[in-house]
């Protein structure tokens, strides 16, 4: 008997790269606003100062079609009010003078006839807003996906998927990229949580009320997860200081007795950090001035 040795077949390993025709995404909801950073300063503008208000709507199409005529977009400011939100206020400009508010209303002439402008109190606007801030404050809402085909997009590449080859080539910029992303991630994800609703109780609320100044972090992540740690979504506010540092205030108080009765109680885990009283408008100020900066 003749022993043979066979070779055993090598056996070749090919990766296949998968071509991707459709990829899944968000839906993207188109919602009409005006200027973020006017409506902070709206909210934050001193009680005896005067607005335009322009009028009331009961669609947000009517409203648009009109801020976009008249180019109100960077000065205005409107929220929902009334009876399941049937009305829609739309008010414009901060004036520190009668005078200033009316001699923009006459500049605002073509409005007349359609509409009924007239000047108010911006205190009397922001009671109205503080009177409907649930319904006016952002609620989740399920999220809608759609598929969008590739082959339909001008100028596409190809995305081809290699995981193994692909992180292989990643260079230190890229990596580095990534770790951003991830980072950015876990920092929306806590934004979201936290209460929209506070925030605009907070900038609202007369200068001379309280807050508690609960702690002071060196970076926005650090702030994050500290609220997450005590689980502090529903009465947080933060702001930054000039140089970026982040100061995160908690809750809301109308009386110094009733804030210094606050702190005594905190528990053990939010008093370490040594919490402290503050008079609400240093946050508020702090606010206008460094977070459009920093955020």
């Amino acid at each position: 008997v003749v022993k043979v040795n066979i070779p055993k077949p090598k056996v070749k390993i090919q990766i296949k790269e998968k071509i991707i025709e459709k990829i899944r995404q968000v839906k993207k909801e188109k919602v009409f606003q005006t200027d973020e950073v006017f409506k902070d300063k709206f909210l934050l503008a001193d009680d005896k100062s005067f607005t335009i208000n322009i009028s009331s709507f009961t669609t947000l199409k009517d409203l648009e079609v009109l801020v976009k005529k008249y180019k109100l977009e960077e000065n205005s400011f409107f929220f929902n009010y009334g009876d399941n939100t049937k009305l829609i206020k739309l008010v414009y400009g901060v004036f520190d003078t009668y005078e200033k508010a009316n001699n923009k209303l006459k500049e605002l002439s073509e409005l007349k006839g359609t509409y009924f402008p007239i000047i108010e109190r911006i205190a009397s606007v922001k009671n109205l807003y503080n009177e409907n801030i649930e319904i006016n404050t952002k609620v989740e809402k399920k999220l809608e996906y759609e598929y969008i085909d590739l082959s339909s997009l001008e100028n596409k590449e190809e995305i081809k998927i290699n995981t193994s080859e692909r992180l292989n080539k990643l260079d230190e910029s890229e990596y580095k990229a990534l770790e951003v992303n991830v980072e950015s991630i876990v920092e929306n994800k806590v934004n979201n949580q936290i209460s929209s609703s506070f925030k605009e109780r907070f900038l609202a609320t007369p200068r001379n009320h309280y807050t508690i100044n609960l702690a002071s972090f060196e970076n926005i992540s650090i702030a994050n997860e500290f609220i997450e740690k005590h689980n502090l979504f529903d009465e947080v506010f933060y702001v930054y200081t000039s140089k970026g540092k982040v100061k995160l205030m908690y809750k809301i108080f109308s009386t110094f007795k009733d804030i210094s009765l606050a702190v005594q109680n905190l528990p053990d885990s939010l008093r370490r950090n040594n919490p402290f009283i503050q008079k609400i408008h240093r946050s508020q100020d702090l606010y206008v001035k460094n977070n459009v900066k920093w955020e």
